[in-house]
C-alpha cells in the first residue's frame, strides 16, 4: 500500500505542484516581498523564501485535499480526487504534518500578530473545506475566501514597516489571483487576465509616487 500511495502521490506532485503557474506564483511573491521588505542577511531572504514554498504548498495541498470529491465528479484527472481511497489517510498525515511544520516555523521566526492571523486563516480554512456540497455560485465565493491566503502569505513573510504599501500590494495579488480563477471557472478570455494584470501592475507603480496623505 505504501508503494501505491508513492506512485500516487509523485504523480500528483508533478500535475498539480511542480508545475509552472506555482512556481511562478512562489517566485513572484517572494520577489514582491523582496521590493517591501528590509533583508540584513543571506539567511533571512532564504529562511523567507523557503516559508513562502512551504506555505504555498501546503495550502495547495489542503485545498486539493478537501475538494477531492468534487474533482472526482468533475476533474477526475486530478489527484487526489482520482486517487485510491485507501491512500486518504497518507494525505491526512502529511497535510496534519505540514500544517504543524508550517505553526512551528511561523511561532519561531515571526511575531506574535503573525502568528495569530496565521491561526485565523487555519480556523477560517478548516471550517470551509468541512462543508463538501456547494453551488456554482457558492463554490465561486468560497474560492473568493480561499484566495485569501495568497495576500496572506505575502503578509507572513514581509518584513516592511511601511504597512501602506503592504496593504496595496496585498490587495492587488488578490484582485489578480482573483480575477484569473473567476475568469477560469467562467471561461473568460485570456486577453482579459492579461489586461487586468497589466493594469494592476500600471497602477501599483503609479501608487509608489504618492505620498500616503494623496492617496488614502
Amino acid at each position: 500500500m505504501l508503494l501505491n500511495f508513492y506512485n500516487e502521490f509523485t504523480n500528483y506532485l508533478l500535475k498539480r505542484i511542480c508545475i509552472p503557474r506555482i512556481g511562478t506564483l512562489i517566485v513572484a511573491i517572494f520577489l514582491l516581498e523582496l521590493y517591501l521588505s528590509i533583508y540584513v542577511s543571506v539567511k533571512e531572504v532564504t529562511t523567507h523564501f523557503f516559508l513562502i514554498v512551504l506555505l504555498v504548498v501546503t495550502f495547495r495541498i489542503w485545498d486539493d485535499f478537501s475538494d477531492r470529491k468534487y474533482d472526482y465528479k468533475f476533474h477526475p484527472e486530478r489527484l487526489p480526487g482520482a486517487g485510491n481511497p485507501q491512500n486518504i489517510s497518507f494525505y491526512k498525515m502529511i497535510i496534519m504534518g505540514l500544517l504543524f511544520f508550517n505553526t512551528l516555523l511561523i511561532l519561531l521566526l515571526l511575531n506574535t500578530m503573525k502568528f495569530v492571523i496565521f491561526g485565523a486563516m487555519l480556523l477560517l480554512f478548516s471550517v470551509i473545506y468541512l462543508k463538501e456540497k456547494w453551488s456554482f455560485h457558492s463554490r465561486l465565493l468560497r474560492n473568493q475566501i480561499i484566495l485569501l491566503k495568497y495576500p496572506a502569505i505575502l503578509y507572513l513573510g514581509s518584513q516592511s514597516t511601511e504597512t501602506y504599501r503592504l496593504i496595496i500590494s496585498s490587495l492587488l495579488v488578490y484582485l489578480f489571483i482573483s480575477w484569473y480563477d473567476i475568469s477560469s471557472a467562467t471561461h473568460r478570455s485570456t486577453s482579459n487576465r492579461t489586461w487586468f494584470f497589466t493594469s494592476i501592475l500600471l497602477i501599483f507603480e503609479l501608487s509608489k509616487n504618492f505620498d500616503h496623505g494623496r492617496i488614502l
